[in-house]
């Protein structure tokens, strides 16, 4: 008898703790996007050298920047037939919330980032969704700059 008043607790709690990632809407498969480019000795990022805001070398091919609280961190997007990951964010890609997204394909230099220009891309699909709760945490202690207390906001209002 014990047991099935437990389980019957438990069933009650379960929903409650998980709200955070139940209670969302759910999330497209596919999107549109605009993509545009940068590198690291862009005169904003050349403090962070090499480094993504998750602390991680960048990879050209590998990495890019969005909105996190469009794409949290973590997010995968296929284009171009490469699987890209959010692992970094920028004020310039805070836009407003009915904009079209834009993401930052991170690029080796100057010449390859004015080559690639501004592309609209459609129908790019979302391989997996990353982390509002982790793009939160990261976010928590950059919360003096505008545009990581915009991102923050909106991932709190999501959840």
């Amino acid at each position: 008898m014990k047991a099935y008043k437990i389980i019957l607790v438990l069933l009650a709690i379960c929903p409650l703790v998980s709200c955070s990632v139940t209670c969302r809407k759910a999330q497209p498969k596919n999107v549109n996007i605009r993509v545009t480019a940068y590198h690291a000795k862009e005169s904003d990022h050349l403090k962070y050298k090499t480094l993504s805001a998750c602390g991680k070398p960048l990879v050209k091919g590998k990495n890019i920047a969005a909105d996190w609280s469009v794409f949290p961190v973590g997010t995968q997007l296929k284009f171009n037939n490469h699987i890209y990951e959010v692992s970094d964010y920028g004020s310039a890609l805070v836009k407003p919330s009915n904009s079209i997204p834009t993401v930052d394909l991170y690029v080796a230099n100057k010449r390859e980032m004015n080559n690639w220009g501004v592309r609209f891309i459609n129908n790019v699909e979302v391989i997996s969704w990353g982390s509002y709760e982790k793009s939160l945490q990261i976010l928590h202690d950059r919360l003096k700059y505008w545009h990581c207390r915009m991102m923050y906001d909106r991932i709190q209002a999501k959840l």
